[in-house]
Parts: structure tokens; sequence; C-alpha cells
């Protein structure tokens, strides 16, 4: 479930009214305690515009696409940028922490991938955005959200390009069922289909048992001359 933002300036003063008028919210209440409640991730500036690369023939692509660990590095974070975002969430008279790294295994941050998340608890969430993480219930359902817009610390602002935020989301990496073992595929091509390059080429030769073509003779008047009833042609 992905928490909801809101812009509309009558959020701050009709939060209650305007969760109860569009989702049926029984309560709207400020977010408390110390466990982490939501998930968000930043996601860093590109270090270069691939636009020419996007622009380019696909031959040039196929190329620069070759090495995918330089594409990554062409394409990512600036490590620099990426690490004093780190050092800013890390520090702790910023209000954060350390302990908001997400470091669940489902959850990919590094440069590489423009990616930071985070798991926030209410009061981490307030510091890191200025803005107060709220509780909604719906009934049974109880999900968070925020009223109003969300803004981040200068020091950090300019080399954050966007958010991504996810709750009440399950991670799990699938486990090995019991009995089944790794399969480390041999050396070689996988299929015909890899192979195809291996196989001889040879032309096709009709079986000698096969009957030959029928031959069939040219027309023996031209193709305009009209032809009587019963008539007769011969070669």
């Amino acid at each position: 479930m992905v928490a909801i933002q809101f812009t509309d300036a009558r959020a701050g003063t009709q939060t209650d009214a305007l969760f109860r008028s569009l989702y049926g919210a029984t309560s709207v209440t400020a977010a408390t305690g110390t466990d982490a409640l939501i998930n968000v991730a930043l996601t860093l500036n590109r270090e270069n515009d691939p636009t020419a690369l996007l622009e380019s023939s696909w031959a040039e692509r196929q190329v620069a696409l070759a090495s995918q660990t330089e594409v990554w590095n062409t394409y990512g974070a600036n490590p620099l940028t990426y690490q004093a975002v780190i050092d800013y969430i890390n520090a702790p008279a910023n209000g954060i922490g350390a302990s908001a790294l997400l470091t669940d295994p489902g959850y990919i941050s590094s440069a590489e991938s423009r990616t930071i998340w985070l798991q926030l608890t209410p009061a981490q969430f307030e510091s890191l955005f200025n803005t107060p993480l709220l509780t909604v219930a719906d009934g049974s359902d109880v999900f968070y959200a925020w009223a109003g817009n969300l803004s981040l610390p200068e020091s950090i602002f300019g080399s954050v390009r966007g958010l991504w935020v996810d709750q009440n989301v399950s991670v799990v990496t699938p486990a090995v069922a019991t009995g089944v073992s790794a399969y480390t595929p041999p050396t070689g091509d996988q299929g015909i289909g890899n192979g195809g390059r291996s196989i001889p080429a040879s032309p096709h030769r009709p079986s000698p048992s096969s009957s030959p073509p029928r031959r069939i003779p040219p027309p023996c008047w031209p193709a305009s001359t009209p032809i009587a009833p019963r008539s007769i042609c011969r070669p």
C-alpha cells in the first residue's frame, strides 16, 4: 500500500474531513511509537544524462551497453553525492540516524541504482520531511499518510530527484524447496538455438528414390490463339 500525498490547500485545516470523505476513514491521528512504520526510497540524480545514448542508433547502443558495469557506473548517481546523503542520514544531530537505513535483502540501496531505502519511525519521518506522519484507520484497516507537501533538508534537497513510498509490503527471498539441489549449467551452448553456428550447413539433395519432377511442355500455340473444341496439339 502506498502512502497518500495531499497537496490540496485544504489539507492543512481539514485533514480529518478529507480522509473521511475520500477513504471513509473512521479516525485520523498523529502516528506515535518507536517502530518503523513506513519505507521511503530517496532517488538521487544521475551523474550523466542518458539522452544521447537513448537517441543513438541500435548498433551504437549495443556497443555502449556491452559492459553493464560501465553502464551502471556512468548513469547511476555520483558516489560522492550518494555518500553525502548517507552521511546526513547517519548524523544523530539531524534526527534520523543509521537505524533508518533499510537493510532488508529485498531492497537495494546503491549509488549505481541511485536509490537509498529508508525505514522510518514517526519521529524520523518528521525530521526528514518536516511533516508529521499520520495514522489513518478505516475499520479494521490501518495505513499511514501525511497532509500537505513534503520537504527535504536544504543540504540534501538538490541531490534528490524523487521519492518512492511503500508500506505493508512484504519482500521475501524465496527459500529453496527441501530436497532440491542447486544446478550449475555446463560450459558451452545451452541449447540448439545457442549452438546453431556449430552445425555444418549442407545443401539439400533429394533422395534417389524420390520421383523426378514432372516436366510440363510449353504450349504449341500463342496464348491468344483460340482453340477449337476437341482439337489436338502435337509437339
